[in-house]
């Protein structure tokens, strides 16, 4: 008899274990200063760290890595949607806060997983700016405009330089942050993206072949099937038709 009792002990802990550690139907609440933020039941906070408005906390448990996936998943999913700088972010309104970022572990008795936070929702200009110049794209839309004249900052040197683009009836437009395609001069002016990051994602697309490059002591030339932009060693732009003949150019 005492055999029997001890297996069934025995079954009925390792049953235990194994619904703590791959089922979780619930959630709790964990109070930090002015918000709450709902969690995964069974998570125990192991450490916090801010910077101005941005937390990162990091809980233990010991659930599986796909059950905490799972349920984080279904709590941003009662939150607010959004993309902003290229990454979806969530909204908690009752609590004004934004998720920017949850990173799971994957041991295999106790996990840890994080959780980036910010006060508030950031607006729209701040939510357009490219941070990572791979995440940018490009497409051509005709316009009324004529060839003209405008200026960028590069970020290197904090100077102002020159853009002369020579597109008849056409501009180049890029994604901003929020995935929404505005016009390059538009993105130049309200500092969402640089000129820098634009050459970094020719240099990118290049390495795809996407995009030719030629340099020589003057220049370099890159050339898409839409466009080609030519970088002066003075760091003057001109952009012009992708067919553009620029054996005989020279810089400013």
């Amino acid at each position: 008899m005492k055999k029997i009792f001890y297996s069934i002990c025995i079954f009925i802990f390792i049953f235990i274990l194994i619904y703590f550690k791959f089922f979780s139907f619930h959630t709790q609440i964990h109070k930090v200063s002015d918000f709450e933020l709902k969690l995964p039941f069974y998570s125990k906070i192991y450490h916090t760290s801010k910077s101005n408005d941005e937390y990162v906390l990091t809980f233990k448990t010991f659930l599986s890595k796909d059950v905490i996936l799972n349920k984080i998943n279904d709590i941003l999913n009662e939150y607010e949607e959004y993309i902003c700088q290229n990454q979806v972010f969530y909204y908690d309104k009752d609590n004004d806060i934004t998720i920017k970022d949850v990173d799971i572990g994957n041991n295999e008795i106790i996990n840890k997983y994080s959780i980036t936070i910010s006060k508030g929702m950031f607006d729209n200009n701040f939510c357009s700016k490219v941070i990572d110049y791979k995440n940018i794209k490009h497409q051509i839309k005709d316009v009324l405009t004529n060839p003209h004249e405008y200026k960028y900052k590069n970020i290197v040197d904090g100077n102002i330089y020159n853009v002369y683009s020579n597109l008849k009836n056409k501009a180049i437009l890029l994604n901003t942050g929020m995935n929404k395609m505005n016009y390059l001069r538009e993105m130049l002016r309200y500092g969402w993206v640089s000129m820098n990051q634009f050459i970094d994602y020719l240099d990118y697309i290049v390495l795809n072949n996407k995009c030719s490059k030629f340099e020589n002591k003057d220049y370099v030339i890159y050339k898409t099937k839409d466009f080609s932009l030519l970088k002066c060693n003075n760091n003057d732009i001109y952009i012009n038709e992708s067919e553009y003949d620029y054996s005989n150019f020279i810089c400013k």
